[in-house]
């Protein structure tokens, strides 16, 4: 029988976890950026925006150059991210080494977002009125080197 606990429920939240949130300096403009999805108000209007769209705008070869590397950084920490926490579910309790490695795959996908949004948002490529704040990315690095010390 498939149980939520507390200890499963805390890493399906990982899911929601917003990576980083973009703030236009005039604070009209906003983003929420989660691992497989990006919520974002131009001018007064809403955009939900699924990390599929941008597996799409990059085989359709739209994205090119930095922001190609930035999006497959993305959907690549996005992959290990869902894969983490599949493994989590299906091995919970059962094997102890199994916490440890979801651990480190939960840290890797933490530091794969880390490489894309550095890649994204660098100071060649950024826009001088949008500030980011990566707040997600330590919550990942905290939570899988907790799982880890706890597997």
């Amino acid at each position: 029988m498939f149980s939520i606990t507390i200890k499963k429920l805390r890493v399906i939240l990982l899911i929601f976890t917003p990576i980083n949130v973009l703030l236009s300096i005039q604070m009209a403009d906003f983003g929420v950026q989660f691992p497989f999805f990006l919520i974002q108000s131009i001018n007064g209007s809403v955009s939900f925006i699924p990390v599929t769209s941008d597996i799409d705008l990059l085989f359709s070869h739209v994205y090119k150059n930095a922001i190609a590397l930035s999006a497959l950084f993305w959907i690549f920490a996005a992959c290990i991210l869902a894969a983490a926490i599949l493994f989590f579910l299906i091995t919970y309790g059962k094997m102890k080494t199994s916490s440890k490695r979801t651990g480190l795959i939960i840290i890797l996908s933490g530091l794969f977002f880390l490489v894309s949004s550095m890649i994204n948002y660098s100071t060649l490529l950024s826009i001088p009125n949008i500030l980011i704040v990566p707040i997600g990315i330590p919550i990942l690095l905290v939570v899988g080197f907790y799982i880890c010390r706890k597997g």
